[in-house]
């Protein structure tokens, strides 16, 4: 099999429960969601920017360049690296593509497999995935399906006003029993891209939980990692 791949690097984990982490990271490209305030869009689109070796696809970070590898070639690619303790597959939205056969490669790498999704496509069902991310999208293009939220080990909010508080809300709720969560599934608030306005808001979202959310931010812009 094959996957689409915008980059591969090493970083540190900066969001949610395994910030701190040192990690490879793995960015597939394509996503149909379309957050506005997506950090990177340079993943979305599969048209025109697709190129032959890995070495011009990652050599200029954030460009919609993009290269397609089997997994034989991203483990051959992962191999001249310095090893990491995981692999965190990210995008674009990448259970858009079928998760299975890249997770199961990294695993044989002995890497352990985080994955971020929207949950809005179906590509982590069956991939064995450690660790998932489910990161909902109020408003997305696509809808958080139901057959995803059981295989969140921690849900991650990202909030740019009230209306995503209130989402997030209704998401903890259970939207009116719609959506099954994981009993020890972590919940976390996030604000985009380190605005004040919605960190104050998070802040005060979090110490009015009692306890039951946390606060997650974009610790790679305090440290100058992509």
């Amino acid at each position: 099999m094959t996957y689409a791949i915008n980059d591969i690097y090493p970083t540190v984990q900066a969001e949610g429960e395994l910030a701190g982490t040192p990690m490879m990271l793995i960015r597939l490209q394509g996503c149909d969601v379309g957050c506005s305030w997506c950090d990177s869009k340079e993943t979305w689109t599969r048209v025109g920017t697709l190129v032959e070796s890995p070495v011009t696809a990652f050599a200029d970070r954030r460009t919609r360049s993009y290269v397609v590898m089997t997994v034989e070639e991203i483990a051959g690619w992962l191999s001249l690296r310095v090893p990491q303790p995981w692999a965190l597959i990210t995008g674009g939205e990448p259970a858009e593509q079928n998760l299975a056969e890249l997770v199961d490669v990294l695993h044989r790498n002995k890497m352990q497999v985080a994955v971020e999704t929207s949950g809005t496509a179906k590509g982590i069902v069956g991939a064995g995935a450690d660790w998932v991310t489910l990161s909902p999208k109020r408003l997305g293009k696509k809808p958080l399906l139901t057959t995803i939220t059981p295989y969140a080990d921690e849900v991650k909010i990202v909030v740019d006003d009230v209306e995503d508080l209130r989402y997030a809300k209704a998401l903890w709720e259970g939207n009116a029993g719609e959506y099954a969560w994981k009993a020890n599934a972590k919940w976390y608030i996030q604000p985009v891209s380190l605005n004040e306005k919605a960190t104050a808001m998070c802040v005060d979202f979090v110490l009015l939980s009692e306890g039951t959310w946390r606060l997650s931010i974009q610790t790679n812009k305090y440290i100058n990692q992509p």
